[in-house]
């Protein structure tokens, strides 16, 4: 079973790595604030840490804190609007907000920012309902499905993956075949808990709270990407990559993900 991969990022704005945000009289400090993305997956967590670490031993650092978003697409934006310095992000987002090419076509690029480094690898989890009877990603045709929040990298993510099931939930890219729910992790979870949605597409590092909770609740299970839909995907998308998710990660996972 395929699970794909899409790096996490650290990225940075030029407008702060050109200045100190406060000057005092002996030394340049800065305030920095961290965008993540919902308190659900791992960028929060990732993100408070590593303002803790900042604020804590780097005395250039004022103060640092983390900022919970709806994700990479408004954190760049953040990031435009001079509102926090340092993000986390998905790097096909990235490439696209820097080339102004896919979700941003027709907009300016945004030159200014720049990768410091790669924090981990970012693992698509599709997960169906326990009641949903759902095998494949194909069978969510006429199902309820959580693709992420609105405009969230894990909501571009669902609709790039959907395309070679041909499936499509948005009515502005023609006829839908798929009814969205445009939720955050937790939300989907509960609404999994519920039997309220067939299944969720969640993003993350292994393990992600979102799909720990669901996992051992028995509310939900993992599922598959077949081999060609798996080569379909990275031929258009070329930052998707497989990952082997190793059995035991999750409880009730008792087999490798791959």
């Amino acid at each position: 079973m395929k699970k794909y991969v899409v790096p996490a990022i650290l990225i940075l704005a030029l407008l702060f790595a050109a200045g100190p945000m406060t000057v005092g009289a002996e030394a340049k400090t800065y305030r920095i604030n961290i965008a993540t993305a919902t308190t659900g997956g791992a960028y929060y967590p990732i993100g408070n840490a590593m303002a803790q670490i900042w604020s804590k031993n780097i005395k250039a650092v004022q103060r640092a804190s983390a900022q919970s978003t709806a994700g990479t697409p408004q954190n760049v934006e953040l990031m435009q609007d001079e509102e926090v310095q340092v993000a986390i992000g998905q790097t096909g987002i990235c490439y696209y907000a820097f080339t102004g090419t896919g979700t941003y076509e027709g907009q300016t690029p945004y030159k200014e920012m720049r990768g410091m480094f790669t924090l981990y690898p970012n693992i698509m989890h599709w997960v169906a309902g326990s009641e949903s009877g759902i095998k494949s990603v194909a069978d969510f045709k006429g199902k309820r499905f959580v693709p992420g929040q609105v405009a969230s990298a894990t909501e571009v993510n669902s609709r790039e993956m959907m395309e070679p099931f041909g499936l499509n939930y948005m009515k502005d890219r023609g006829e839908t075949n798929v009814t969205a729910d445009y939720l955050g992790y937790n939300e989907a979870v509960d609404l999994m808990k519920n039997a309220q949605t067939d299944g969720a597409h969640i993003a993350g590092g292994v393990p992600t709270a979102a799909v720990l909770d669901v996992l051992s609740s028995g509310a939900g299970y993992l599922i598959p990407l077949e081999k060609d839909k798996v080569a379909a995907i990275s031929e258009k998308y070329p930052w998707y990559f497989p990952f082997t998710i190793p059995a035991g990660a999750y409880s009730n996972q008792d087999e490798d993900v791959q």
